[in-house]
């Protein structure tokens, strides 16, 4: 189609390079990072020359590209591109405009991802203020800011706040569209992983089952989403040390991600991730070894690896070693993770100076 519209039109003309844009997102949904960037580099140069260098549509490029950075790892970068995208959006739509929401949502999320939560706060809220002056308080974009805005209150230890925000969402949603829907779904498995995170073990796991009793019934049992929903259960069983029942829904998450998915994605690698952390929890160190091994394999190909979620395996894998005293391979992948922690949320982040601590007092 871009080929086929650059010849008919000429590739600078707005439909071609809308074309472009598109191709931008769908090659970064796909993991092909530098074809997206290529495309995105390609369109806000067009669109700075044929429509000027603040004009909104020049947002959602920065927004792609921002996205782009931060689903590689590289969280500076995507900062400054979310960043340009709000100064224009505040220079040109005003403060109380809907896209100026959806940066400010956008930028929270990263902020929180990366730490922030001071800033992911502010951005969430800024967020939230703005949609329920637009929308109203009954929408489905307000309720999803109230569950953002509850994520940041749980990573910042205020659980009372948190649970009220993730109810609100709840509250919101079933109101407008009732219980069986995947919205619903998306919120009694967050509101749950607080009950999780707080140890009220019973009221998590009626809402796990009650987000997987949707989930079987709109996409049924052989669905990647629904598989989601059994790495949950199985997870907080995991945390339990109930390793019997935890094992099971693990397996079947896998068995239907190796399944349904043509190729293996994040989320195959996360359920060999919660397995080999389970093995070792359990006491069986050479099924952890292998599941860590084949979770790193799968996150080193997705991700490059430069990756912190690479890191982190990293640092669990060296964790790892060192419990069972190897400890020159404990060594060797504390570094490996310090190199990449230093790299992508810099040095003096705590995971950073915690491996680097761990990795001096092996030498």
């Amino acid at each position: 189609a871009q080929v086929l519209m650059g010849q008919l039109l000429g590739m600078e003309h707005l439909e071609t390079v809308g074309v472009e844009f598109q191709m931008a997102g769908v090659y970064r949904e796909l993991g092909k990072y530098k074809e997206a960037k290529r495309l995105y580099y390609r369109v806000i140069e067009i669109y700075k020359k044929l429509k000027g260098e603040n004009h909104p549509d020049i947002v959602e490029c920065y927004n792609g590209l921002a996205v782009l950075y931060a689903e590689q790892g590289m969280y500076a970068r995507a900062e400054e591109w979310y960043e340009k995208a709000i100064h224009i959006c505040e220079k040109v739509l005003g403060e109380n405009h809907i896209d100026t929401a959806k940066v400010y949502t956008n930028f929270g999320v990263l902020n929180r991802q990366i730490g922030k939560l001071e800033k992911a706060e502010e951005y969430c809220s800024r967020s939230l203020a703005i949609l329920e002056k637009i929308l109203g308080e009954n929408s489905t974009t307000v309720a999803i800011e109230y569950n953002n805005l509850a994520g940041v209150y749980e990573e910042q230890r205020r659980y009372v706040e948190a649970e009220k925000f993730y109810k609100k969402a709840l509250s919101i949603q079933k109101e407008i569209q009732g219980e069986d829907q995947q919205e619903m779904a998306m919120f009694y498995n967050n509101l749950a992983g607080l009950y999780e995170t707080v140890q009220r073990y019973e009221e998590a796991e009626v809402l796990y089952r009650k987000a997987l009793v949707i989930m079987e019934t709109l996409l049924g049992k052989m669905n990647a989403k629904t598989a989601m929903c059994y790495n949950n259960l199985a997870y907080m069983y995991d945390k339990q040390n109930v390793f019997t029942k935890a094992d099971i829904l693990y397996r079947k998450a896998l068995n239907v991600y190796e399944t349904v998915l043509e190729e293996k994605d994040n989320s195959t690698a996360a359920t060999y991730y919660n397995l080999a952390g389970m093995y070792r929890r359990w006491g069986k160190p050479n099924e952890a070894e292998e599941f860590y091994k084949k979770s790193l394999s799968i996150y080193r190909e997705l991700l490059g690896e430069k990756h912190p979620f690479l890191a982190n395996g990293y640092k669990d894998f060296a964790e790892f070693y060192e419990e069972n005293k190897q400890f020159e391979k404990a060594e060797e992948f504390y570094k490996k993770a310090w190199l990449i922690y230093k790299e992508t949320i810099g040095e003096s982040h705590w995971d950073t100076v915690y491996v680097y601590k761990k990795a001096s007092e092996l030498k």
